[in-house]
Protein backbone atom coordinates (compact mmCIF):
# COMPACT_ATOMS: atom_id res chain seq x y z
CA UNK A 1 0.00 0.00 0.00
CA UNK A 2 1.79 2.86 -1.07
CA UNK A 3 -1.00 5.57 -1.60
CA UNK A 4 -1.28 7.15 1.88
CA UNK A 5 -4.35 8.95 1.31
CA UNK A 6 -6.19 5.74 0.59
CA UNK A 7 -4.53 4.09 3.83
CA UNK A 8 -5.93 7.05 6.10
CA UNK A 9 -9.53 6.52 3.79
CA UNK A 10 -9.26 2.57 4.44
CA UNK A 11 -8.83 3.10 8.46
CA UNK A 12 -11.21 5.59 8.36
CA UNK A 13 -14.05 3.77 6.83
CA UNK A 14 -13.11 0.75 9.45
CA UNK A 15 -12.89 2.61 12.45
CA UNK A 16 -16.69 3.96 11.43
CA UNK A 17 -17.98 0.67 10.55
CA UNK A 18 -16.25 -0.84 14.04
CA UNK A 19 -18.01 2.00 16.02
CA UNK A 20 -21.17 1.52 14.23
CA UNK A 21 -21.30 -2.48 14.49
CA UNK A 22 -19.95 -2.62 17.84
CA UNK A 23 -22.13 -0.60 20.03
CA UNK A 24 -23.55 -2.34 23.15
CA UNK A 25 -26.99 -1.78 21.38
CA UNK A 26 -25.63 -3.14 18.54
CA UNK A 27 -24.40 -6.59 20.21
CA UNK A 28 -27.47 -6.58 22.47
CA UNK A 29 -29.83 -6.60 19.67
CA UNK A 30 -27.30 -9.68 17.74
CA UNK A 31 -27.63 -11.53 21.04
CA UNK A 32 -31.24 -10.85 21.64
CA UNK A 33 -31.86 -11.99 17.64
CA UNK A 34 -29.69 -15.49 18.70
CA UNK A 35 -31.78 -15.85 21.64
CA UNK A 36 -35.00 -15.73 19.70
CA UNK A 37 -33.90 -18.05 16.92
CA UNK A 38 -32.57 -20.84 19.69
CA UNK A 39 -35.84 -20.58 21.42
CA UNK A 40 -38.14 -20.72 18.09
CA UNK A 41 -35.77 -23.76 17.37
CA UNK A 42 -36.67 -25.49 20.99
CA UNK A 43 -40.67 -24.70 20.79
CA UNK A 44 -40.66 -26.22 16.91
CA UNK A 45 -38.45 -29.36 18.07
CA UNK A 46 -40.89 -30.24 21.66
CA UNK A 47 -43.97 -29.63 19.02
CA UNK A 48 -42.58 -32.17 16.60
CA UNK A 49 -41.56 -34.55 19.13
CA UNK A 50 -44.77 -35.17 20.74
Amino acid sequence: MSDPERLGRMGQSGQKHVLQSYTWDAVARRIAFTQDGAARERNFRATVNE
